[in-house]
């Protein structure tokens, strides 16, 4: 059994003996008073105490906080039962109890509060505690060989035998707190809880610099290599320590070697963290002879009297070929948005054609609409090909060029186009039904919003979102306004058919006010 065993267990012996002791004379039990037969019965402030000198010998093993506060307390209340009951001795009242438990609980008492105060007290502690047990095991020796004056003192009380056991008791505990190292002072637990944050940080930074998947180096202002971890051997195929003692430009492709010293020189001039070679394209050479992409981190540490860096070496190999293969996509996705423009303009260069050859108007009509909704998926792409951004594209510059492409293929020079857009994004899955419901609702509104070269003003707007998240776009006239009997959806005209039909593709609310001249409303939440 261990020291902190043992006064745990010391501590919790005391302390029942207390509460039995307690528990008989509550109840008048003449067998718990007394333990055995024939034997004098223990005093109810003894019993007290030693409830109070258990507590006290569990609690003050504890960390600061408040159970160390209340064993202070406890050792406190065992001091002042012992100095009262020396007290009412010494001036003839009637005792509690005996001068020889008394003078066993004080010194108990005070072995318990010396601990309690500072590491050099110990010494002063040892002693008291020796003393209770020197007092506690004269009492049961004259108990063992029949020896009254050994725990009786004439004319100031005979201690109980159970008494003398539970004060050896308590001194055995504060023997295994002493031995134990169990008393944490104030002082003393601070330093023990720095210390076991240095060690935890110098753990934590020790895992790091083996286990991390970097590798790193320490160099002095020499250029000698100092430190290496486990993973700078992998990465540059030399064990460690064949790189101690070495210069750092052992690990450089030869062309750099030479101009090497003089960037150290002017990192110790003026040394704070920074990339190494920030912007430029670095290497590292292999005990092999073979290079590698790198990138480099430095940082300056001081160490002793001597300023050092530390290295952080990062293989980027695969990082670039993911960036290379992510830059030859970009170009293929490039080319193909190209191409497919240059395709939608080339069907509508053929529509163009075709209409040429027609005479019938309506056909003609029809043929302009196709033409139309081709170009309005052909701005898309070209968008995308100008803006390299292939998942989303930029809905007021696409708005603005429907706009303005309406606005250069309508007859109608009478109708002024309006522009009020705030900057928003809108994913390329639904960018292509928008851009076709917008070119259908300015087709419609070019055509019959006004009727015989009247007139009037077409405005396109976007706004941002409010506070329920959807954004608004909204395409109105000022001419004669929809009739009333015409429903969305449910006409002869393609147009009209289709809007219900790209508003759901884009996942949009539609509203449409008929007071002065039409105005559509879309609300769509922008991000899905």
């Amino acid at each position: 059994m261990n020291a902190r065993a043992l006064q745990a267990l010391c501590a919790a012996l005391v302390t029942g003996l207390g509460v039995l002791m307690l528990v008989g004379w509550g109840w008048d039990h003449g067998t718990l008073k007394t333990m055995l037969p024939g034997l004098i019965s223990m005093k109810v402030n003894a019993a007290l105490g030693f409830v109070l000198g258990g507590s006290a010998l569990a609690l003050l093993g504890r960390p600061p906080g408040p159970l160390r506060d209340a064993g202070t307390v406890c050792a406190g209340g065992l001091l002042t039962l012992a100095l009262a009951t020396a007290f009412v001795h010494v001036t003839g009242m009637t005792p509690g109890f005996d001068l020889t438990t008394s003078l066993g609980f004080g010194l108990a008492a005070g072995s318990l509060l010396i601990s309690r105060n500072a590491a050099h007290s110990l010494p002063r502690s040892r002693m008291a505690y020796t003393l209770a047990i020197a007092v506690a095991g004269l009492g049961l020796a004259g108990y063992a060989i029949n020896v009254e004056v050994f725990y009786s003192i004439p004319g100031f009380g005979t201690s109980a035998l159970h008494t003398m056991l539970g004060l050896l008791l308590l001194a055995a505990g504060l023997l295994a707190a002493g031995r134990g190292g169990v008393w944490i002072k104030p002082a003393e637990a601070r330093t023990r809880t720095d210390n076991q944050a240095l060690l935890a940080s110098n753990a934590l930074l020790r895992s790091i610099f083996e286990d991390g998947p970097d590798a790193i180096l320490v160099v002095d202002n020499a250029g000698q290599i100092v430190e290496a971890s486990p993973r700078v051997e992998s990465l540059f195929g030399y064990t460690r320590s064949a790189l101690l003692g070495q210069r750092i430009e052992i690990l450089l492709p030869e062309r750099y070697r030479a101009a090497h010293p003089a960037h150290r020189a002017a990192f110790a001039a003026e040394p704070h963290a920074r990339a190494m070679g920030s912007g430029l394209a670095l290497s590292g050479r292999r005990a092999d002879g073979s290079e590698f992409p790198i990138d480099v981190v430095l940082s300056p540490i001081q160490g002793g009297h001597a300023q050092r860096t530390i290295a952080i070496v990062r293989d980027i190999s695969a990082r670039l070929e993911i960036e290379q293969g992510l830059a030859e996509k970009t170009v293929l996705l490039q080319e193909i948005h190209h191409r497919v423009k240059n395709n939608l303009q080339v069907i509508v260069s053929l529509l163009r054609l075709q209409a040429d050859t027609l005479q019938d108007a309506a056909a003609r009509s029809a043929l302009a609409d196709s033409q139309a909704r081709v170009q309005s998926m052909a701005l898309l792409h070209q968008l995308l090909y100008e803006h390299k951004d292939f998942a989303r594209v930029s809905l007021d510059d696409y708005l603005r060029q429907l706009v303005q492409h309406a606005q250069n293929s309508t007859n109608a020079l009478q109708v002024t186009f309006m522009l009020d857009l705030v900057p928003l994004q809108l994913d390329l899955q639904r960018a292509v039904p928008c851009g076709l419901l917008v070119n259908e609702l300015l087709s419609n509104a070019c055509k019959h919003a006004f009727p015989d070269g009247r007139s009037g003003t077409l405005k396109v707007e976007l706004h941002a979102p409010g506070d329920d998240g959807l954004a608004l776009l909204v395409v109105s006239d000022d001419g004669i306004g929809l009739p009333a009997e015409v429903e969305i959806g449910q006409t002869r005209s393609l147009g009209l058919q289709l809007v219900p039909l790209l508003t759901e593709q884009i996942g949009a609310e539609l509203r449409i006010v008929r007071n002065t001249g039409t105005r559509f409303e879309l609300r769509f939440r922008p991000g899905g």
